[in-house]
């Protein structure tokens, strides 16, 4: 089945509609949002539209190449952290002029999704890194998180002990928020 991209762009504008993103104000606590038409610039691809806030700035963007990054709807206070943690799936092996591990796309991706879910803590984090490939987000004095790629992650902060705890990407575990709220 073939979708053409005006059917797409309707589903979408009707979706959003619905959700009472549309014809919103700052009144009512929701932002009001415009639609854009964006094309990209691979061949194959039909043109898609971009969602915006009416408060952001926006700037005209028809293709996506190496040397202009894609137009993204919001800056997030978490954005420089992620970036961060992006820039590491171009290390190689012996990054540390040693014998060093390539960081993996796993535990980069699991950093990357606790990263988002810091929101304005995001600001407090630097990234390291360990010479086995996993990926640290350091929280200074108060302690650091582990990510091994495995599903887990590795925590230690002062006054609260260390562990291993499940992490699915969806929900900061609750040892590690109750860390980094006090």
């Amino acid at each position: 089945m073939t979708v053409s991209s005006e059917a797409a762009a309707a589903y979408l504008w009707g979706h959003l509609a619905s959700a009472e993103l549309v014809g919103s104000s700052s009144a009512n606590g929701r932002l009001p949002v415009v639609c854009e038409l964006v094309t990209r610039s691979y061949s194959a691809a039909i043109p898609w539209r971009q969602i915006l806030p009416v408060q952001q700035e926006i700037r005209d963007q028809t293709s996506v190449s190496a040397e202009q990054a894609p137009l993204w709807a919001l800056e997030r206070i978490e954005d420089p952290l992620l970036a961060q943690l992006h820039e590491l799936r171009d290390l190689d092996e012996g990054w540390d002029g040693e014998e060093a591990a390539k960081p993996t796309d796993d535990a980069i991706r699991e950093a990357s999704y606790f990263a988002r879910l810091l929101g304005g803590a995001a600001s407090d984090a630097e990234v390291t890194l360990h010479v086995d490939g996993s990926v640290i987000l350091d929280f200074g004095d108060a302690g650091s998180v582990r990510f091994k790629g495995d599903g887990q992650a590795i925590y230690a902060f002062e006054g609260f002990g260390h562990g291993i705890v499940p992490f699915d990407g969806f929900i900061v575990p609750r040892e590690i928020r109750v860390a980094l709220e006090s």
